[in-house]
């Protein structure tokens, strides 16, 4: 039976000795399955500018010159986190609450061109954020990290700083390449103890 919602109870049905061409069934034995499910859909929504925008403050409205490049999500569910790519004069890195994904929080201000962030990992205590200096076009590569829960940047026992050409200084960053052939390419990242490997 397929149609309208039924309450819980005891129903009945003839079946049509014919197949789904209308053409009769031989005699025989036939079972037959009952499916049920209380699925229900519901519209969300999509994740990027859409006729939702009018109740979501501009500031927090998706916008950036590249789709989305790549997402992580904090172990316990509460926050993703999405590296923008290139995002001239705004942060490439933002976070959102999946429960309300229209609005994003910018982890930086706007008005600087700083990382030009591809990559993005979690553990659940730092975010690590991969990418090049934008002005450079893909001529400095590094990876800096910020606190998943308060947002502050991370600072590696290792780290260095790293000034961008026309924006921020970042205070601690690792694996730097100096170089246009060095381009990242993907991160696994699993937990063990506080690290991420």
């Amino acid at each position: 039976m397929v149609g309208p919602a039924n309450t819980p109870g005891t129903f009945s049905a003839a079946l049509a000795p014919t197949d789904q061409t209308g053409r009769a069934l031989p005699p025989g034995s036939y079972h037959v399955r009952v499916l049920s499910s209380r699925v229900r859909y519901q519209w969300q929504g999509v994740l990027a500018n859409s006729s939702t925008a009018a109740r979501v403050a501009p500031a927090r409205q998706h916008r950036a010159f590249q789709p989305i490049q790549a997402m992580a999500f904090a172990p316990n569910g509460q926050y993703a986190f999405a590296a923008l790519g290139y995002a001239e004069g705004n942060p490439a890195q933002i976070k959102l609450d999946p429960r309300q994904p229209q609005a994003r929080t910018e982890l930086f201000a706007k008005g600087t061109t700083d990382q030009a962030s591809r990559l993005v990992a979690t553990d659940g205590q730092s975010v690590y954020w991969g990418g090049y200096e934008g002005v450079s076009n893909g001529g400095r590569w590094f990876v800096f990290a910020t606190n998943a829960s308060t947002d502050a940047e991370v600072s590696f026992a290792s780290g260095r700083s790293l000034p961008m050409t026309h924006g921020r200084t970042y205070a601690s960053c690792i694996d730097v390449i100096e170089s246009t052939d060095g381009r990242m390419g993907g991160w696994p990242c699993r937990q063990r103890g506080a690290t991420c490997l």
